[in-house]
């Protein structure tokens, strides 16, 4: 199997709800948020992404420009995707699935689509 050399997120905007990839690169069994790109429904669903787990920790990488539509540069996980996050609000809404509640606790595994 080849090595992989990032991965590609599916996440949306917490403020717009606006569809955009997340690029995460693998550093040691850490995973690091490299790059951000607007994302359109019809383009996500031409790309056909394959599903793929990746498990460690997740962190911001310095040159990680965020959202692309309101600048978060962190996110939460729900219901088996991303949405971005501000980093210190303590609730949120995810436009997944419109839960919303209080944030807490670590992500440790994600179910990310696109290997590339």
């Amino acid at each position: 199997m080849d090595e992989v050399r990032a991965v590609i997120g599916l996440s949306k905007c917490v403020k717009t709800g606006k569809l955009y990839g997340i690029r995460f690169e693998p550093q040691g069994n850490d995973w690091i948020m490299t790059w951000a790109f607007p994302l359109s429904e019809k383009a996500a669903a031409g790309e056909k992404y394959d599903r793929l787990t990746i498990s460690g920790r997740f962190f911001t990488g310095e040159e990680y420009p965020g959202c692309p539509y309101c600048g978060n540069r962190y996110f939460f996980y729900c219901c088996g995707h991303l949405n971005c996050y501000d980093g210190h609000s303590k609730t949120s809404t995810c436009q997944w699935c419109n839960w919303s509640g209080e944030l807490g606790g670590n992500v440790d595994r994600i179910d990310i689509t696109s290997n590339i």
